[in-house]
């Protein structure tokens, strides 16, 4: 785990042991972009920043990183990783959690009391990539995956719950 991904993973195990104490329950989703948009591989392979003009706003490098499978992890351009929490955005309440966790990879925990079952909540995230996205290469729509874990009060790890949903997304779900 990054520097930046187990930071996300300790708060949101926080977040989690907090609704746990409270008697809540929660899902967990890890959202996964999968494969990469037309020309965001190609203008970034030779470490330019796909044209921002700031290299920090990329999520994490602009250059590919080693995932944990030891492939090339899949580099997002701000804009397309901005464009996507904002899309997130609507789906999640004040009692809920949405952190990046970079290279196109968000946490969403939604607290006890949402209306929808996991899998519906899967399938509306989803849902937020059917419009396509543009780009200076050009529109394009993305894929998800989507892993979802459930954690029941204060009887889990979280980072276990966490990391089950991780999982989950890095399977293709």
């Amino acid at each position: 785990m990054s520097g930046n991904d187990a930071e996300v993973v300790g708060e949101a195990a926080a977040f989690l042991r907090r609704l746990g104490s409270a008697g809540s329950h929660a899902t967990v989703l890890s959202v996964l972009l999968a494969g990469d948009p037309p020309g965001v591989g190609d203008a970034r392979s030779d470490g330019a920043n796909g044209g921002l003009e700031d290299a920090a706003e990329l999520p994490r490098s602009s250059a590919p990183e080693e995932d944990q499978a030891g492939g090339a992890a899949t580099c997002w351009t701000a804009q397309v990783v901005g464009e996507l929490a904002e899309r997130l955005e609507p789906l999640i309440r004040t009692t809920d959690l949405l952190r990046h966790l970079g290279a196109g990879e968000f946490l969403l925990v939604v607290s006890s009391g949402g209306e929808l079952p996991s899998a519906a909540l899967a399938d509306r995230v989803r849902g937020v990539a059917a419009l396509p996205f543009s780009t200076e290469s050009g529109d394009f729509s993305l894929a998800l995956h989507v892993g979802v874990a459930s954690y029941a009060l204060d009887r889990e790890d979280p980072t276990v719950v966490i990391e089950a949903a991780r999982s989950d997304a890095r399977n293709g779900r």
